[in-house]
Parts: structure tokens; sequence; C-alpha cells
């Protein structure tokens, strides 16, 4: 019920009260009605205050519920968006896949026919490689026998200079050529043949060429020294020696009787010693060249036997004559070397080479093999 109907009601017109009833009895009634009519129009207004306010937080929830409604509509087709988007990424992932296992496909296969053009190349490569191998070992064979046979000539020419004509400085020259020539050999088995060189050569060098050549050189002026030197007198002369009476009876009888040595010795014959010291001399030489130190030893010793009985010692030639050959005597001659190892070795290893060498293979061979 509103307020208006409430105040309709009370301005309405009462019915008239019976005379009967007392008047104290209405008054109340009239004052009574009113306050209940205000308790319900209070009770009234609550209701719709409340009524209002429910609406009021109802339109509010609603009005939350569609702004919740238009984000959550705004996040899904964001959503939906980015699906849209990573299914486009991923179709387009999935062809580059397709076309990348395409590619990987055809890789393959061209990877098979590299290898096998490899395989092919490689085949060949060996092919060329042996045949590279046969002529490098043939060419080699060629050079190596090259210089071994002019290794073998070299060693040879010195042995035999030594030997015929003593020269021990040409015999040194061609060792150190013949080492040259080993040195280009590449075959490493003849190392040992450049050793036996070396130690030889080295052989040669302790002789002292040099030297002995000096030795020689000073013989040969010896020996045209001895016919220039003087000889020993055949009398001397007497000479005085005291006063006593044997001296006198010498000096009394000195123009009366002439007193001769006859010692077997005549001019001739003293002639004769200038030519023998001048062989023993040539004898020295020729020990010396023959390596002989004994007999070298033994023709000095003779020569200055002879210069010392046969020629005047007080002469300044003799003197220094024979200081020359004592000097010759005091110098140690060394033995001859032994040579032509080296060239037996070289020899022997060429021949264990050549047999074990295999023999190249003919024409027929080569077809047989095919």
């Amino acid at each position: 019920m509103s307020a208006s109907d409430s105040d309709h009601e009370t301005s309405a017109p009462t019915p008239a009260a019976p005379a009967s009833a007392p008047a104290p009895d209405a008054s109340k009634k009239r004052e009574h009605k009113p306050r209940r009519g205000q308790g319900l129009a209070g009770l009234a207004l609550v209701l719709a205050l409340i009524a209002l306010l429910a609406a009021a937080y109802g339109g509010w929830r609603v009005w939350r519920l569609q702004q919740g409604g238009a984000e959550d509509t705004h996040a899904l087709s964001t959503v939906q968006s980015q699906l849209k988007s990573l299914g486009d990424k991923l179709n387009a992932l999935d062809q580059s896949g397709r076309q990348l296992q395409q590619q990987t496909q055809a890789v393959q296969q061209q990877g098979q026919s590299l290898s096998g053009q490899v395989q092919s190349l490689n085949e060949r490569s060996r092919s060329l490689e042996n045949a590279v191998a046969g002529l490098t070992a043939r060419a080699q064979s060629g050079h190596d026998a090259v210089r071994l046979d002019e290794a073998a000539m070299l060693l040879r020419m010195a042995d035999e200079r030594f030997t015929l004509f003593h020269d021990a400085d040409g015999a040194m020259h061609a060792y150190a050529m013949a080492n040259r020539v080993m040195a280009e050999v590449e075959d490493p088995a003849y190392a040992a043949v450049r050793q036996s060189i070396d130690r030889e050569r080295q052989a040669l060098a302790a002789t002292h060429p040099g030297q002995r050549q000096s030795d020689l050189d000073t013989l040969a002026h010896l020996r045209g020294q001895v016919d220039t030197l003087p000889l020993k007198p055949l009398d001397a002369p007497v000479e005085q020696t005291g006063n006593g009476f044997w001296a006198r009876v010498k000096h009394a009888f000195a123009g009366l009787v002439q007193v001769q040595r006859d010692d077997g010795v005549t001019p001739a014959q003293r002639r004769l010693a200038q030519t023998l010291t001048a062989l023993d001399l040539a004898q020295a030489q020729a020990a010396l060249l023959a390596w002989d130190p004994d007999g070298y030893r033994s023709a000095l010793t003779q020569a200055d036997q002879r210069l010392q009985r046969d020629f005047d010692g007080h002469a300044v030639a003799v003197r220094d004559l024979r200081a020359q050959i004592a000097q010759l005597r005091g110098r140690t001659a060394s033995p001859a070397p032994e040579l032509g190892a080296a060239l037996s070795e070289l020899n022997n290893l060429r021949a264990v080479h050549g047999a074990a060498m295999p023999a190249p293979a003919t024409t027929s061979d080569k077809g047989a093999q095919r």
C-alpha cells in the first residue's frame, strides 16, 4: 500500500457513529489509525531503498559482467589471432621442412654420385702413383747406377795413382770426388761406403803428403850437392909439434925421405865415393817413395858415414849436408796406408743389390699378366 492510499483512506468520510456510543472512544480510534499508517509508509520506504540498492547492485554486477565479457572476448580474439599466426608459422615450417627434406634427398643423391666419382678418381690416382713410383724407381736406379759407376772409377783411379806413382795428394783428391758422388746416391744401403772412403782418406792425410814431398825434394837437392863437396885431402901437412928428439929427427929427414900414407884410397876411388854417396841418397829417396821406413833410415845412415869418411869434415857444405841428413833421419816415416777396402765394399754391395733387385718385366710377361 502506498502513502496516497493511506491518505485517501484517512480523508474518506466515515460513517456516523451511533448516538448511543460514547464520544471518548471514537476520538481514541481516530488517533490510533494515523500512527499505524505512518509505520507502514516507513517500512515501504525502507523496502524501496533496499530494492533500489539491490537493483543498483544488480545493474553494477551486470555492467561488470559485461565489461569482463568484453575483456574476455578481446583476450580470446587475441589468443585466436596468435593461434592463427602460430598455425601459419607451423604450416610455413612444415613446408620448409618438406623442402629441406627434398633438398637433403637431392644432396644425398649428389653425394652418392660424387662418392662414386671420388672412388674412381682414387683408383686412377693410385694407378698413377704406382706408375710414377715405377718410373721414379727406374730413374732412381739408373741415376744411382751412373753415380756408383763414377764412384767406382774414382776409387780405382785413387788406388792406382797411389800404388803406381805414390801420389798421395792425387789419391786424396780422387777420394774427395768419390765421396761427393756417393753423397748423390739416394739408396741408404751405400752409406757405409762413404764411411770407408772417409777412413781411407784420413789414412792418406795421416801420411803428411806435403812433408813427404818436401823430404823428396830435399833428397833430390842433396844428391845434386854431392858432386860439389870437397873431398878429404890425401896427405895432410906434417905439423912440427914440440922440440923433442923425435921432432927434430922428423924435421931433419923431412927433406930426404918422403913419407906417404897408403890407405888404399886413390883419387879415382874418392870420385867413386861421391857417386856412391849420391846413390845412397837416391836409395833413401826410393825407400821413401816405396814406404820402406827401415830402408830409408839405413840409406841415410850409410850416406852420412860416407860423408864422414871420404869428405872434408871441416868444410861448411859438408857439415850442412850432414845436418840436413840428420834432420831427415830424425823424422818418423809413416807406413803405407792400406787402400782398396772402400772399392771392395762398393763392389760387394752392388753385387748383392743387383742379385736382390727383381728383373724388369718383359713385353711377353706383361701380356701374360693381362
